[in-house]
C-alpha cells in the first residue's frame, strides 16, 4: 500500500491508493472504453493538489476474464496520456475519489451475462505541482454492467446511482506463469460460506450442507488458495474409494435411493476424467471454465 516518491520530485506526499473500481463505458455502439475510479487517501497534514493520474507501462499485465458471453472484435490499447481531472484537491487525512477514462477500448457485442473482469497490475503515477508519487491499487472491482457515458460522468458524486463503496472488491491476483500446468482437484471446506476469490481458479458449482462445502477447482501452478481448503482427490472414484472421505462426502451430498454417492458438478468436456472408474453412470451440473485473455507487451 505504500506510495513511493518518484526520484527528482520535491515535497514528497504520503498518498496511497486504497482501491480501484473499473467500468466499461459505452462510448459508441458496441465500443466500450475502460474507466476507473480511484480511491486515494491523503495521510499528509495538508491539502494536496493532484494535476493528473496516469497508468505507467499501460501495455503490461492486462488480463480479461470472461464472466458472460461477448463477441470481441477488436482490442485497442495505447500509451496513457495526462489529462485534466474533474476534481483536483484531496483534504488532509481523508480519502477522495478520482475518475478518468483509460486508453483501453474494446469493440464487442454482448450475447449475454456480465461484462468481463479486467485486471490491471501496473503502477499509477499521481502527479502534483511539486512532484509525483507512484502507487499500485491492491484491491479492485469491475462493475458487472456496461454503463452509458452520461452515467459515467455522474460517478463518485453524491447524486450518483452507483455507490462506489458498495461494490464488491477483491485483492488483485498474481498472474500465473504463462502456460503453467493446472491441478484438477476436488476441495472441501468445513465453512460452508467459504469461497475461492481468484479469477484464475476455474470452479464448478458447489455443494453445501451443514457439514461444509465441496467444489471442483482447476488451479494453475503457482496460484495459492486458503489452507482451510482440504484436498479430497482428483476423481470421484478416488474420493469414494476411501471410507472416511466417502462418509465426509456423503455428509455434504446425500447418496441416491440405492445408497450410491452422487456427483455434484463437472467441467464441460472433462466428465469422464473427473468421474474415474465408477460403477454407475453419473450426471451433474456442467460448468464451462471462463476464457482468459492475457495481454502481454508484445500483443497486437
Amino acid at each position: 500500500l505504500k506510495a513511493e516518491r518518484r526520484a527528482g520530485g520535491t515535497g514528497a506526499a504520503s498518498l496511497k491508493i486504497e482501491k480501484a473500481a473499473y467500468f466499461f463505458v459505452e462510448v459508441d455502439q458496441d465500443v466500450y472504453q475502460l474507466g476507473v475510479v480511484l480511491k486515494i487517501f491523503n495521510a499528509d497534514p495538508q491539502v494536496r493538489t493532484i494535476n493528473d493520474i496516469t497508468l505507467e507501462n499501460v501495455h503490461d499485465a492486462w488480463s480479461l476474464v470472461a464472466r458472460g458471453s461477448w463477441y470481441i472484435q477488436r482490442i485497442q490499447v495505447v500509451a496513457d496520456r495526462a489529462g485534466p481531472l474533474e476534481d483536483s484537491y484531496i483534504t488532509a487525512g481523508a480519502p477522495a475519489y478520482f475518475r478518468r477514462l483509460l486508453p483501453f477500448k474494446i469493440t464487442m457485442t454482448r450475447n449475454g451475462g456480465d461484462t468481463p473482469i479486467v485486471i490491471l497490475r501496473g503502477r499509477w503515477s499521481i502527479n502534483m505541482p511539486n512532484g509525483s508519487v507512484q502507487a499500485t491499487a491492491p484491491f479492485y472491482s469491475v462493475y458487472p454492467s456496461a454503463i452509458a457515458l452520461s452515467d459515467w460522468n455522474g460517478l463518485a458524486k453524491p447524486s450518483a446511482a452507483i455507490d462506489i463503496e458498495s461494490l464488491r472488491y477483491s485483492e488483485v491476483p498474481e498472474r500465473p506463469v504463462r502456460d503453467a500446468p493446472k491441478a484438477l482437484i476436488m476441495l472441501y471446506n468445513r465453512d460452508r460460506s467459504a469461497t475461492i476469490d481468484n479469477p484464475y481458479v476455474a470452479q464448478t458449482s458447489s455443494a453445501k450442507s451443514a457439514a461444509g462445502v465441496l467444489l471442483w477447482a482447476d488451479i494453475p501452478q503457482g496460484v495459492d488458495i486458503d489452507d482451510q481448503w482440504e484436498v479430497m482427490g482428483s476423481t470421484y472414484a478416488e474420493v469414494w474409494s476411501d471410507p472416511e472421505r466417502r462418509a465426509l462426502y456423503n455428509s455434504v451430498v446425500s447418496p441416491d435411493a440405492d445408497g450410491r454417492p452422487q456427483a455434484f458438478g463437472f467441467f464441460a468436456g472433462r466428465e469422464s476424467v473427473m468421474a474415474g472408474p465408477v460403477a454407475h453412470p453419473l450426471s451433474a451440473a456442467t460448468t464451462r471454465p471462463a476464457d482468459i485473455i492475457e495481454l502481454y507487451p508484445s500483443s497486437t
